[in-house]
């Protein structure tokens, strides 16, 4: 099965789920997504936890470690079969297929609630519902932690091409390319490693790249380049994730949106890294973290 978008939200396919299943949040996800994640995650112990749409199970085993009990839910068989063999060993993880817009859990039951990059796989009804469904099954002054990929309209790459170069090499590329065919064109590119972040609009039945005047709509599908892997997704801004969540009983608390405040900043990191990043990562965030509690009632 390939992959694609779908209406309960991106099915990755048998492959897609391969790959990844090894990838993690890349070069660029250790920065400015790990880094606050841990910090944020390593203040729970004998919580009860959900971790809604949780892959192969990193972070929720993550948490168990650290003496939670903890439920991994994603709707993707094969996700939640390698998840299960991965972690066979704690014995307070458990691991079920599930759907994010109806969760199989009474109400006000989870101290914590993960959804780490979820949103984006979801179109706008299931999108609304997903909060929903979070708000429902969090215990009042419960917590949430989303996370969301941001800056959507840019292309993030690890500094041996700039930006535009890349851009002008992929639109000659994708001209007459079909929808279906986009990742193997892309990926048989050799600057095709040199993206570590874009978005490609479907719109029209045909593929855009966006910019400041084209940017992706609210529930637009999109195709987004990550390391490693073009995987289907549905944009959502920024904004759509607050009001979302405010107009479902949830209150936000902290927000992160992180990214490398100057060139000397940017310099430092390859400097010391082996994994180099480009400039576009200097004043715009890469993902955003959002920090939720629900209002008791």
């Amino acid at each position: 099965m390939r992959k694609k978008h779908h209406k309960t939200g991106t099915n990755y396919g048998d492959n897609g789920v391969k790959k990844y299943s090894k990838s993690k949040h890349g070069p660029d996800g250790k920065i400015f997504l790990d880094k606050y994640l841990t910090s944020l995650l390593n203040k729970y112990k004998k919580s009860t936890i959900l971790d809604v749409g949780c892959g192969v199970g990193i972070w929720s085993a993550y948490m168990a470690n650290l003496d939670n009990v903890v439920v991994g839910l994603d709707i993707q068989k094969k996700m939640i079969d390698i998840a299960k063999g991965k972690y066979l060993n704690l014995q307070n993880l458990n691991f079920i297929v599930g759907d994010t817009e109806k969760l199989p859990f009474r109400e006000k039951y989870f101290d914590l609630i993960l959804s780490l990059n979820v949103g984006c796989n979801l179109p706008s009804t299931t999108f609304r519902k997903h909060f929903n469904e979070i708000s429902r099954v969090l215990k009042d002054r419960g917590i949430a932690i989303v996370t969301l990929p941001d800056s959507l309209d840019l292309f993030f790459t690890d500094r041996n091409h700039d930006s535009d170069t890349l851009k002008k090499l992929v639109c000659k590329d994708i001209e007459s390319t079909k929808i279906q065919d986009l990742e193997d064109v892309l990926s048989k590119k050799s600057y095709f490693s040199n993206i570590m972040r874009s978005t490609f609009i479907v719109r029209n039945n045909k593929v855009i790249i966006p910019n400041s005047s084209n940017s992706p709509v609210n529930g637009e599908k999109i195709w987004r380049k990550i390391p490693g892997l073009l995987i289907p997704n549905f944009s959502h801004s920024y904004n759509e994730y607050v009001k979302v969540a405010q107009e479902t009983n949830l209150k936000i608390k902290k927000v992160y949106r992180e990214s490398f405040k100057n060139h000397l900043e940017l310099e430092k990191h390859n400097q010391n890294s082996l994994e180099k990043l480009g400039c576009e990562y200097i004043g715009n965030p890469v993902f955003s973290i959002i920090v939720l509690e629900r209002i008791g009632t």
